[in-house]
């Protein structure tokens, strides 16, 4: 089996050979070689976009912008709700005093 696999995989980079066993692998399908970087960033933003309404949540490309833009939004919030809290404490204690 690592024989015929390694055959495959020598086939896909264009090697030619003429042992019997690497032309019946030939006529197998391509095999796709292990995307490592590019896949696993995609799946994760689109893991992240869960829940995103029409393509966002199924295409890198948008999904990636999506999440982005929230996470931009998502830090802007936290500034904003410390402020408001800020705000709130002073007026608490203006009132109090």
């Amino acid at each position: 089996k690592n024989e015929k696999e390694f055959l495959v995989w020598m086939f896909n980079l264009g090697w030619r050979c003429s042992s019997s066993l690497f032309n019946s692998v030939r006529r197998l399908p391509f095999v796709n070689i292990e995307r490592n970087f590019a896949s696993r960033k995609h799946k994760k933003f689109i893991k992240f976009a869960k829940g995103y309404v029409g393509r966002a949540n199924r295409c890198f490309r948008i999904a990636h912008r999506r999440v982005e833009k929230a996470w931009a939004t998502a830090y802007r919030g936290r500034k904003m709700k410390k402020r408001a809290m800020r705000k709130l404490w002073i007026m608490r204690i203006n009132a109090a005093g």
